[in-house]
């Protein structure tokens, strides 16, 4: 039987739907965004800024780190001037989307064939067709799963059945969205922004042709599972894309050193980020060898960097 959900289609990849807890405020993550009418692609980080309550509901306040023109310091204030404060809540395996007054179901897990859903698109995108049609109504097509740093994800395609025939008429494909639970868009067609409007959550909006967003974000990135960083080249086209380097790291786990093994290129820079985003180590890789022995036990990922910009990512335990 089909099952019917309303929810917003906005896709931010805060955290594995998978009944883990929320990560701490100040939680910090990068992403893979195009802005402007130019559709450029940027990296750009996003903060869990702090909790808000509202009508005895906690919601994690997420917003851009900086402002959108460049590395100046962006403050909860300007986020909430500037309608791109997003307000997230996650409970059990589902998150939900406060917009105005109404909260939205964001995206749950375990959707399978034939189940249908509308969605309300957040602000613009690329053109204003995102203005003048906010609903979307979407069917489950395809249920596939994928293997990402050896753990299995459940592929959900998603048909948008009246795109084309809402816009131009006629019979043309319809746009198809695939979703990785836990890790976010595969493809990079952009349904989510932080650009806003006055309607935004009043769904029959509609407006007249030739309005356009002058700032448009879009977010078409990965999530790893365990850890909350996005590893991306900047051009995330499919699954293939998420890691560029390929390589092996003995002991693991370890608690004094690390040795990678398979890689070619003798600039490499290496990050170290903990289970909450936060990068703990960074530096030029000498010897291919890290030393781990003064960080504490726990889960860490592991992210190397070519001089060409290249990532590579390995998880690893210090017992």
């Amino acid at each position: 039987m089909k099952k019917s959900i309303f929810f917003i289609l906005f896709l931010f990849a805060v955290q594995a739907m998978s009944g883990q807890d929320w990560p701490a405020p100040n939680s910090e993550w990068s992403y893979c965004v195009g802005g402007g009418a130019a559709g450029t692609i940027g990296i750009k980080p996003y903060i869990y800024s702090r909790d808000s309550i509202i009508n005895d509901t906690t919601y994690a306040m997420i917003r851009p780190k900086f402002h959108y023109l460049g590395n100046s310091p962006y403050s909860d204030q300007d986020a909430l001037d500037n309608d791109n404060m997003t307000f997230l809540r996650q409970s059990s395996d589902t998150i939900y989307r406060r917009v105005g007054e109404t909260e939205y179901l964001f995206f749950m897990n375990g959707m399978d064939v034939g189940d249908t859903f509308t969605t309300y698109r957040s602000g613009s995108g690329s053109t204003n067709l995102f203005y003048c049609i906010p609903v979307l109504e979407l069917e489950v097509i395809e249920v596939t799963t994928v293997i990402i740093e050896g753990e299995q994800y459940r592929r959900v395609s998603m048909e948008d059945v009246n795109f084309y025939e809402l816009l131009f008429g006629g019979d043309s494909e319809p746009v198809l969205y695939h979703y990785i639970e836990g890790i976010g868009l595969e493809n990079d067609f952009p349904y989510f922004n932080f650009g806003a409007f006055s309607g935004e959550g009043e769904p029959g909006v509609s407006c007249p042709y030739g309005v356009t967003e002058p700032i448009v974000e879009s977010l078409f990135a990965y999530m790893n599972d365990d850890v909350n960083l996005v590893i991306f080249n900047c051009v995330p086209s499919n699954v293939s894309d998420y890691e560029a380097i390929q390589f092996s790291i003995s002991p693991n786990p370890t608690n004094s050193l690390l040795r990678l093994e398979g890689l070619d290129d003798h600039a490499m820079r290496f990050e170290i980020y903990d289970s909450a985003g936060k990068q703990i180590d960074a530096g030029r890789l000498d010897d291919n060898l890290i030393d781990v022995s003064k960080v504490f036990p726990g889960l860490y990922l592991l992210v190397i960097i070519s001089r060409d910009g290249e990532k590579g990512l390995r998880k690893f335990v210090v017992e």
